[in-house]
């Protein structure tokens, strides 16, 4: 179990950090990787996209300061992950870099925790974690809702392993909500940064490591993370294979994801509202179950 000096150690390391490094970006880089108006987005100018190097930034140093020990897979899988979603924010990839790198990533994650898996398991593994890498990517789309997201997430997976006696996931999970707190602060509607491809594959691949190695040490069942992350996965999930069967071309940028569609119609702030409210009915049937002892 994590103890209360080490808990508000990672609180206050996270949260300071992030906000410190977001006051520099947006003094000292508020033209720099700026994310214009298209036809998926829903922001009417442009707005830097480097709030996630903020969050990363963050995170690590915290872990560091902590003195978290995390595998060298570990640390190579989100290398990976951020020098091209760093590049892709600055300049643009295609697809299939992305792609690539994504499953690099997945890789390297599943050499650390499952290598004695049969090698078909491992590849559909590989799938499921390169999809997660790419929910809070599809899902960024509304001021403060991967933020949100992510506080929601992480705080109920965090609660669940203190109550569990697991320090690692409390602490890693501790640090993860509060550098995003210190993210929403300047993201919340009328943002002055977004989270960018760096920040939003970073949620997702931490989000499915974190969960992948909760069940795997039976802190939680796969259950509890399905929960809580159940509006991201749902909504980006049905929206794909709605897509897919009516022939669009599904990769393509759009404004047809559930909340999108609420926003256009209702306006961001009660978009935003409508799912945080989701989010928090989901995470309190989650603390509901566990401690119940059923997730």
């Amino acid at each position: 179990m994590l103890s209360s000096s080490q808990f508000v150690l990672a609180l206050v390391s996270g949260f300071t950090l992030s906000t410190l490094a977001i006051v520099l970006l947006l003094r000292y880089a508020n033209n720099f990787a700026l994310d214009h108006p298209n036809q998926r987005s829903l922001h009417d100018f442009p707005v830097p996209r480097t709030g996630g190097w903020a969050i990363v930034l963050a995170v690590a140093t915290s872990l560091l300061i902590l003195g978290q020990e995390i595998s060298l897979f570990v640390w190579g899988a989100f290398l990976v992950l951020l020098v091209v979603s760093a590049i892709d924010d600055l300049r643009g990839l295609s697809s299939l870099v992305r792609l690539v790198a994504q499953f690099v990533s997945a890789g390297l994650v599943i050499v650390h925790f499952f290598s004695d898996w049969p090698l078909l398991w491992q590849l559909v593994l590989s799938v499921v974690i390169v999809w997660s890498v790419n929910l809070f990517n599809f899902m960024d789309g509304l001021d403060g809702f991967a933020g949100s997201m992510a506080v929601v997430g992480f705080t109920t997976l965090a609660i669940v392993a203190q109550m569990r006696g697991d320090a690692t996931l409390t602490l890693v999970s501790a640090v993860l909500v509060a550098s995003c707190i210190g993210f929403l602060r300047f993201n919340w509607p009328g943002a002055r940064l977004f989270l960018g491809d760096a920040g939003s594959t970073f949620l997702g691949l931490t989000a499915v490591v974190i969960s992948l190695d909760g069940v795997r040490r039976e802190v939680f069942s796969p259950l509890l993370p399905l929960l809580v992350f159940l509006p991201f996965w749902l909504d980006a999930s049905l929206t794909l294979t709605k897509r897919i069967l009516s022939g669009q071309r599904w990769w393509e940028a759009h404004r047809e994801h559930f909340y999108q569609r609420v926003a256009l119609k209702h306006g961001k702030r009660f978009a935003l509202y409508l799912e945080l409210g989701i989010m928090l009915a989901l995470a309190g049937t989650g603390l509901t179950l566990a401690r119940l002892e059923l997730v």
